[in-house]
């Protein structure tokens, strides 16, 4: 790969990370997480959130229809991956949570019933904060 190659990715992967935290259900998961007393007292406080591995897409993907991405979560206790899905119906995005501790079988499921979000809003809301 060639350095203006490499410096184009590495432009594109901060941009797709940057639009990602602005989604509306991205920090609706976040806030979720971050309230479920067990998932955060099986990691213990305060948890440390890492950043998505775009370059792993077959776990970190999102397109028209459907979206997954794994977040590692650190604790004091331990560590796992929070692991968000979506898929959009009739232009609203369904979204399930969960977390994945390392070396336990059983996940916590954050989100039992799908997380519905209006497309159009969170548009709206995009359009509204790149124009302020």
């Amino acid at each position: 790969m060639s350095e203006n190659a490499f410096e184009l990715f590495i432009i594109n992967y901060l941009c797709v990370l940057e639009n990602l935290t602005k989604l509306p259900f991205h920090n609706r998961a976040l806030e979720l997480f971050s309230h479920h007393e067990k998932a955060v007292n099986a990691l213990g406080s305060p948890v440390k959130i890492g950043a998505v591995r775009w370059y792993d897409l077959k776990k970190n993907y999102v397109n028209d229809h459907t979206c997954q991405w794994n977040l590692n979560v650190v604790g004091t206790k331990d560590a796992g991956v929070l692991v968000i899905r979506g898929k959009k119906v009739d232009n609203r995005w369904h979204l399930n949570l969960e977390l994945q501790l390392e070396g336990v079988k059983q996940a916590y499921i954050i989100f039992e019933e799908p997380l519905s979000l209006d497309t159009k809003q969170e548009e709206n809301q995009l359009k509204e904060e790149q124009h302020a």
